[in-house]
Parts: C-alpha cells; sequence; structure tokens
C-alpha cells in the first residue's frame, strides 16, 4: 500500500520516491486497517480523472543498498501502469497463501496481463 501513497505525494511534490514508503506492519495484520485503506486509495484513484495532472515527474530510485537514489523521468500513465503491475504481483502471492490455507480464488487474480495472454495464446496452439 505505501506505493499508492508515494504515488499520490509523488504528483504534489513532482518525485515518487517509492523507497522511501510507509511501512506499516498494520496493513499485513489488521483485516478491517488494511480494507480502509484500500477505499481510501480508490477514492483517490477515481478522483484523479478530474484532476489536472503533472506531465513530467521523476521517479527515484535506490539503485542498490546504500546507494543514493536515482531520479529517472516519468509520467502518470507509466506509474499507474506499474502500480497495477505491481498489485497482480501481490495478489499472486496472496493466492499462494490463501491456497496453502485451503482457500481457493480464480487464478487469473495473480497472472501477469502478459502471461495470460501468453497462455491463451499457447493453448489456441495446442488445439
Amino acid at each position: 500500500m505505501g506505493f499508492f501513497e508515494c504515488f499520490f505525494a509523488g504528483l504534489q511534490s513532482g518525485v515518487i520516491d517509492y523507497d522511501t514508503r510507509d511501512r506499516d506492519p498494520r496493513i499485513e495484520t489488521d483485516r478491517h486497517f488494511a480494507l480502509e485503506r484500500i477505499r481510501r486509495f480508490k477514492a483517490v484513484l477515481s478522483d484523479l480523472a478530474a484532476k489536472e495532472l503533472p506531465e513530467h515527474l521523476l521517479a527515484g530510485e535506490m539503485p542498490s543498498p546504500h546507494s543514493r537514489c536515482v531520479p529517472v523521468p516519468t509520467c502518470v500513465p507509466r506509474e499507474l501502469l506499474f502500480l497495477a503491475s505491481h498489485s497482480v504481483h501481490h495478489l499472486a502471492m496472496m493466492l499462494l497463501l490463501a491456497d496453502l490455507l485451503g482457500h481457493s480464488a480464480p487464478t487469473e487474480l495473480g497472472l501477469a496481463f502478459s502471461t495470460q495472454v501468453y497462455r491463451e495464446a499457447m493453448e489456441k496452439d495446442e488445439q
């Protein structure tokens, strides 16, 4: 969740720094806390369409441990794609945990879109 907060803050400052995100353990341990944050993020994301967004941003990345943050030019659509991809990555981890606990969920939830397309193409080739 910290990534979304970093993105929203970066829209204001012009620099998105995912490495300094808030690592609040309640997001992993308190279901109600996590759901409230998700609701808040959905509301903020919905409001983005009505706002004037910066055309140019910087995304800071720490390329190695103990190194300085390196700012890289980016834009809002690119960062939204990154957030979507990163969210799918987390869904994949949650699906593994759910499976270990005996629960089931649609497997495509945690599947990268490109992997989904690849698998569909492979299935067509096999037919």
